[in-house]
């Protein structure tokens, strides 16, 4: 009698799971590849041709992220590398623009030199930016709307993007969201300065702004940055997600140790902020934030809002699916590392 009960429980546990299984189970994994988009910003303002590195989502989606990366890199670098992948491992088609550098080199001094002399840095940007964005309108239809993304130099130049850029004449594809990975409002200099940029914004769509906590400069000036924003309170979601104490400065604000896979905590905080900003269904799914790797809350938050929508199981079933994805996306980071 024992064994036959242990065997029908056997039977309804193995039914169960395989209906839970079913009900989970993620879509086959991206088979996106990269490609490298020849552009040109002269139509636009500039001055250059230069390329986007192009990932195209899955099911024709409505919404594209457009990346800057930070000082120094490409954009495959730091930060941007790990988010492009995995937005478009989540649906979304990202496009991540190489960006203009002063002649005199990549040193901070630099970019303050340029914008008192040559200015050519930031109006070269925002012509990018717009012909990356006319592209997408042109050549996939699908796209409705932008999520705008920058790390460190990137996210000062999409700030200043947001406040004197303006969309292509004739595209109306709108800016629905704004994400900036390690903003600082510091330097006092017009565009550079975050603090300076973002109260001139001409539209205010969501933002997330998450940091290092051991990241100075960015947790110094959180509340200028938040305090400067435009918008509605709810709409600035602000958050550290905590580094490790062994980590430098620099480090920290690079993210290590807290990145490079679906289900780290960047990664996972960026996609439950989109998914309540800028969802591909249509029907946001928002959760309280920061979470961690696993998806339950933690870090430090300071944010004046940012949840809304359905919240709860839509969201578990969201994190599932990310981790569930892991396994097979360790190969093709592999892969793309390799070849950076």
């Amino acid at each position: 009698m024992h064994t036959h009960v242990t065997r029908i429980f056997a039977c309804l546990s193995l039914s169960a799971a395989i209906a839970f299984g079913m009900l989970i189970a993620p879509p086959v994994a991206s088979a996106a590849t990269d490609q490298t988009v020849a552009l040109s910003s002269i139509p636009y303002g500039g001055s250059n041709s230069f390329n986007g590195l192009l990932r195209d989502g899955t099911g024709a989606p409505a919404v594209a992220v457009v990346l800057l990366h930070g000082r120094g890199s490409t954009s495959d670098g730091p930060v941007v590398h790990e988010l492009r992948i995995s937005l478009n491992d989540a649906g979304y088609t990202t496009f991540s623009l190489d960006e203009p550098v002063p002649a005199a080199g990549t040193a901070f001094s630099d970019y303050i030199s340029d914008v008192n002399n040559a200015n050519y840095v930031f109006p070269e940007t925002y012509a990018r930016v717009r012909a990356a964005i006319d592209w997408l309108h042109t050549n996939r239809s699908s796209v409705k709307s932008i999520v705008v993304l920058g790390f460190s130099m990137g996210s000062r130049m999409t700030s200043a993007f947001m406040a004197y850029g303006g969309l292509p004449t004739g595209v109306m594809v709108p800016v629905v969201g704004y994400v900036g990975i390690g903003m600082y409002a510091t330097s006092g200099v017009d565009p550079l300065d975050i603090g300076i940029t973002l109260p001139k914004w001409t539209a205010t769509p969501p933002v997330l702004d998450l940091y290092g906590s051991a990241d100075t400069n960015a947790v110094d000036t959180a509340q200028v940055r938040r305090s400067s924003y435009m918008g509605a309170s709810a709409d600035y979601t602000q958050f550290s997600l905590p580094c490790a104490s062994t980590l430098s400065t620099n480090e920290c604000h690079q993210l290590v140790g807290l990145k490079g896979g679906d289900t780290m905590p960047l990664e996972t905080n960026v996609a439950a902020w989109m998914a309540c900003h800028a969802p591909l269904s249509g029907t946001p799914v928002c959760q309280p934030l920061p979470l961690s790797a696993a998806g339950s809350t933690s870090g430090s938050s300071t944010s004046s809002g940012g949840g809304g929508g359905a919240v709860g199981p839509t969201w578990l079933l969201l994190a599932l699916m990310l981790f569930s994805r892991r396994r097979s996306r360790t190969a093709r980071r592999a892969v793309a590392h390799r070849s950076r």
